[in-house]
């Protein structure tokens, strides 16, 4: 009565305690994208384009600035002049005079003096770019193409993480079933053992025969441990990108049924192609070349420009205002000596890019090519691994009727398990990677 009670008790906490969280593929990959470090990262690279092209924007607006100066001083003082005249008699020839030296009488004086003690002056010039040789317009065009090719950026980050996630989602999985396998093959081996046991009091079978049961399950323990250690390691990988904050959790998926055969999945491989985020990243690479290259000759074009400026000056209550509107024309005309060679060198980058393009959509042709091929080639072996099971289980179960009735060893009923086990493997290895191939060719094909 006592046990009955004990059970019941642990019945009823295991109930109360919390389930373990579980996720489906799906939600998996929606955690990713909501929580990977990496797509955080490219969110953050759009805003910066964003504001580098707003930025570029304002170049089309007058260049307006302002400068203020004030002063301050205290110099002044006063200057005493004391000043004596005297007059020689002598050396004045057109005067008659017999009269001694005359001395006029001395006299003092002072002067006060001082500088400008206070005074500011304020300016705004502002001046409007009409002509700058393209710069500001190519200038703008290329902060677009910047914006346009970080958010492809994105895509590509995002059809990565779903790459991943889904590399270990089905990772995790074929672990999880080659686990229910062992476990399956453990308890049929520990009836054997026990028939094998009695066998052996009974002097029936050799001991022997034990032994290699005793091996056997020691070693379907070792590929148990090492199958929870790998699962272990993948969830906490999974964990890292997804986002999941249990330590604990559980995946979930459907049985591992025949899956939909590729052909409803076809696309031409030029139509793919042109789909492909690769290659309107390329081409957006090709055309920012050329405007590099138009804004770099434009550096070496006239610039023509017109402005006003007006200045207030106020210097110890003595004010001045001056306005004056101007136009400039720059040429440069030295730069073109360097500057020639400089754009012949951006034509040149410009006709490397161009090659590269056209090379990279052969390369993606070839690749779409291989991945059709791979994904026909991932599902023709679930077949083949789906009838080599059927074999192996029928194998199997023969064996073991036989070894009941003692017409098969102990050893040909171990190798009947084991061939069962390596096809059930071969079917879990392509139907992982069918999955994973499929993946592959839905994004190369835009899917």
């Amino acid at each position: 009565m006592k046990k009955i009670a004990f059970i019941c008790l642990c019945i009823i906490c295991s109930r109360l305690l919390p389930a373990q969280p579980t996720y489906t593929l799906d939600s998996c990959l929606s955690l990713a994208l909501q929580h990977n470090v990496d797509i955080k990262n490219k969110l953050l690279s759009i805003d910066m384009a964003k504001q580098t092209k707003k930025e570029a924007f304002t170049n089309y607006f007058p260049q307006i600035s302002a400068s203020l100066l004030g002063l301050y001083g205290s110099t002044k003082g006063t200057m005493n002049l004391n000043m004596e005249l005297s007059v020689d008699p002598i050396n004045i020839p057109t005067l008659n005079i017999t009269t001694p030296e005359y001395t006029f009488p001395r006299f003092n004086t002072s002067i006060d003096y001082s500088f400008i003690q206070y005074g500011y002056s304020a300016g705004i010039k502002a001046i409007q770019p009409l002509f700058v040789g393209g710069q500001i317009y190519y200038g703008n065009r290329l902060a677009k193409i910047g914006v346009k090719a970080e958010e492809l950026q994105l895509t590509l980050t995002q059809n990565e993480i779903k790459q991943k996630v889904e590399d270990y989602f089905w990772q995790i999985v074929y672990l999880q079933e080659q686990l229910k396998t062992i476990r399956i093959i453990q308890e049929q081996l520990t009836r054997i053992s026990k028939d094998a046991g009695v066998a052996v009091q009974a002097g029936m079978v050799h001991t022997n025969d034990l032994l290699k049961i005793q091996l056997k399950e020691k070693e379907l323990a070792a590929a148990r441990l090492k199958l929870e250690n790998g699962i272990r390691m993948l969830s906490l990988s999974l964990r890292q990108y997804t986002g999941i904050k249990e330590k604990d959790f559980n995946i979930t998926y459907d049985s591992l049924i025949m899956p939909e055969h590729p052909d409803s999945y076809y696309v031409n491989p030029d139509e793919a192609v042109n789909k492909r985020i690769e290659n309107k990243l390329l081409s957006y690479k090709v055309e920012a070349s050329e405007l590099q290259t138009k804004m770099e000759i434009g550096k070496k074009l006239p610039s023509i420009a017109v402005g006003s400026t007006y200045m207030y000056t106020d210097l110890t209550d003595i004010d001045n205002q001056s306005g004056v509107i101007f136009g400039t024309l720059s040429l440069p005309l030295s730069d073109w000596w360097g500057g020639a060679h400089t754009i012949k060198k951006m034509k040149l980058q410009e006709q490397i890019n161009r090659n590269e393009y056209q090379n990279t959509l052969e390369l993606m042709y070839l690749q779409t090519e291989q991945a059709w091929n791979e994904l026909n080639e991932s599902y023709l072996q679930i077949e083949i691994a789906e009838s080599t099971i059927t074999a192996a289980q029928e194998n199997l179960k023969t064996t073991s009727d036989c070894y009941q009735a003692g017409t098969a060893t102990l050893s040909t009923l171990l190798e009947a398990q084991t061939l069962l086990q390596q096809a059930q493997t071969h079917f879990l290895e392509a139907y992982t990677t069918y999955y994973k191939k499929r993946t592959i060719y839905w994004q190369l094909t835009g899917r």
